[in-house]
């Protein structure tokens, strides 16, 4: 794992536990380990540390490419060691059978399983949420999280739409969108100019998106079902915004996907927690939190005690449960598969019985890869010439009869 771990002071030194000096350090972990940085400047010194934890990568051999004959299949397996499976084949299991030539991968994670329950869905030419006419966070910190979905991620167009999910202030204060020339989610924020970070998403699949403004450190961070993406230092603050259109979640309402389990908080510590399985807790911190867990209706119920209940415009509610996994580090392999055609044997139409001591010509033709003859005689109790002589041919693929 690459991260990049900083301090914001233009006139400090710095010592970190690495030995190096510079006021933002790059690590490669491979494993978990403590980080710790003491500033000084001028005769004042204080000491921060940060514990990263890296979560291994696991596993996977399908084994060597292999060939089978038609009519066949074989079967594919990834280990019984992972928590999910996902094949190119849209299959989740552990194992599948393969019958037709081609390339087959899988996906496997080691991640902890977390249910979606209730959600709402947005249909791409009407559906949205007002939150509230005003400024949710204000100009403070913040941490935001919800389930994501989609099934059509919008494709790059070669224009710059917003295919938003949630943003708050006219001209902007912060939001987080669809960036299709990407493929990514980005977390923007304006503190003077804009600062964006981002996570690459496919489609059909749900996550848990963390996204954080931390005012103190003044530094943004992104995380994916549990695992830090993307994060840097911003300068200034928040822009101040008050009025509308204030928050609303799909605002141009020009894309379809789903959500769960909306939480937004001013308290950015309870980042850690909502990266976790389970539906978020709400504290005194709380800002807003839908649940979606009415399943009809116009209106999204605030479990939080400032009641900014949301108003739904053409609401497409969904009770499938569905799982997705956090902190779920994955590795793939794939496999080729080939499919040989049988070969055709033709040793034509039954003979008349010939007379013992001579012999009759049978050919199978040339081009198979090994050839086996056997002759079978079937006879009765009481001595007499053969009945009838049965050949048997291999080539590779099959016993063929004749």
């Amino acid at each position: 794992m690459v991260g990049t771990i900083t301090v914001t002071n233009s006139t400090a030194t710095y010592a970190w536990s690495t030995g190096e000096t510079t006021q933002t350090i790059n690590e490669f972990a491979s494993v978990s380990a403590t980080y710790s940085v003491t500033v000084t400047d001028g005769n004042c010194t204080a000491t921060d540390n940060v514990d990263v934890t890296v979560t291994p990568n696991p596993t996977v051999d399908l084994g060597n490419d292999v060939a089978i004959c038609a009519g066949d299949s074989i079967l594919l397996d990834a280990g019984s060691v992972h928590t999910n499976y996902l094949w190119n084949t849209v299959e989740t299991s552990q194992s599948i059978y393969a019958n037709a030539s081609g390339l087959y991968s899988v996906t496997v994670g080691n991640g902890t399983p977390s249910n979606v329950g209730s959600s709402l869905s947005f249909n791409g030419s009407s559906t949205d949420i007002n939150i509230s006419n005003n400024s949710v966070t204000g100009s403070d910190g913040f941490v935001v999280s919800f389930d994501f979905y989609s099934s059509n991620l919008p494709v790059d167009d070669s224009g710059d739409p917003n295919y938003t999910i949630v943003d708050q202030g006219s001209g902007g204060q912060w939001g987080i969108q669809y960036a299709e020339e990407n493929g990514t989610l980005r977390f923007q924020v304006k503190t003077g100019n804009w600062s964006s970070v981002e996570i690459p998403i496919v489609a059909n699949t749900w996550y848990r998106i963390v996204a954080q403004y931390d005012k103190a450190n003044n530094s943004i961070d992104f995380y994916k079902d549990g695992l830090f993406v993307d994060g840097m230092g911003v300068s200034g603050t928040l822009t101040s915004f008050s009025g509308y259109p204030g928050m609303r979640i799909n605002r141009e309402h020009n894309w379809n996907f789903t959500i769960d389990d909306f939480y937004i908080s001013s308290d950015v510590s309870e980042a850690s927690s909502l990266r976790n399985p389970g539906a978020p807790t709400t504290t005194s911190n709380t800002l807003v939190y839908y649940d979606f867990n009415e399943g009809s209706g116009n209106v999204s119920n605030d479990l939080s005690s400032n009641n900014l209940d949301g108003t739904i415009t053409d609401p497409s509610w969904n009770t499938n449960v569905n799982t997705h996994y956090i902190n779920n580090c994955t590795a793939t392999d794939q496999i080729t598969v080939t499919v040989n055609p049988l070969p055709t044997i033709d040793l034509g139409a039954d003979t008349t019985l010939i007379c013992a001591g001579t012999s009759e010509t049978l050919d199978a033709g040339t081009g198979f890869d090994f050839l086996l003859m056997e002759r079978w005689f079937y006879q009765s109790n009481s001595y007499q010439p053969p009945q009838l002589e049965l050949y048997r041919y291999w080539n590779r693929c099959q016993w063929m009869y004749c």
